[in-house]
């Protein structure tokens, strides 16, 4: 394989990775809540295999707070966002094929 098509090959793979990064960020719900903001979900002694059974979330590394509790919502970007992300990996993606077609210092085309 040419030189030129490997640096073009990891332009694109980090291209992939940043767009599916962008996406991944649209949970719904994170087990990461601020102890003093945990809602209880379990009972004294509920394991955390029990727990998370029931859709909740086990931390019980702060004592005082409920080691067992209701995941925090994310609000999730509304849907007119998600064409911004496409176009930026179109961009990118052409960017890309810009470089394999300019080529890049001490190429030889």
């Amino acid at each position: 394989m040419a030189p030129m098509q490997n640096k073009v090959i990891c332009v694109l793979v980090l291209v992939s990775m940043l767009a599916l990064g962008t996406l991944a960020q649209a949970e719904t719900e994170t087990c990461e809540v601020d102890p003093d903001e945990r809602e209880n979900c379990g009972y004294p002694g509920i394991t955390a295999s029990q727990c998370t059974s029931r859709g909740c979330c086990f931390n019980d590394s702060v004592r005082g707070v409920p080691w067992c509790f209701h995941p925090k919502t994310i609000d999730v970007p509304p849907e007119e966002s998600w064409p911004q992300v496409v176009m930026q990996w179109g961009s990118l993606s052409q960017a890309a094929f810009s470089a394999q077609k300019v080529g890049f210092p001490h190429d030889t085309l």
